[in-house]
């Protein structure tokens, strides 16, 4: 994405959403007010609290610090960070080229299925995270 400019020769990088940034990974995914309030929502819910740090960082650190497949609140921050990133994409996406858009309330809440449905289907559930996450 941060190379798309670059390769396409364009010269206005200006964010297609709020018109007021350059559209970079930090911005859509964490800047952004819409996607700020999509991430911290979903964040708030799992009680998760990331590293403030650039986009190509945070991956690094998620790929160091949740890799573990049998932790169930690892688990939930990888479902977290690949669930904000597609839905934030796909409506940056529905924004650009269908002219329609959907609420961060509608998005949260989709997120937040998806990882009720993941969790459903886990052998063992902790009782807290069953409670949480309403399963």
């Amino acid at each position: 994405m941060d190379r798309l400019p670059a390769l396409l020769g364009l010269t206005d990088c200006t964010c297609v959403l709020c018109r007021e940034d350059d559209e970079d990974h930090n911005h859509l995914f964490f800047r952004y007010n819409y996607s700020k309030r999509v991430w911290d929502s979903i964040n708030e819910k799992a009680d998760l609290h990331w590293p403030s740090l650039p986009w190509n960082h945070l991956i690094q650190w998620a790929a160091s610090n949740i890799h573990h497949k049998k932790n169930t609140m690892s688990m939930i921050a990888r479902l977290i960070m690949a669930a904000s990133v597609y839905f934030i994409w796909q409506e940056r996406n529905r924004r650009v080229f269908s002219r329609q858009m959907q609420n961060c309330h509608y998005i949260v809440n989709e997120i937040y299925q998806i990882i009720r449905a993941h969790l459903s289907c886990m052998a063992t559930i902790p009782d807290s995270v069953k409670m949480k996450w309403d399963i």
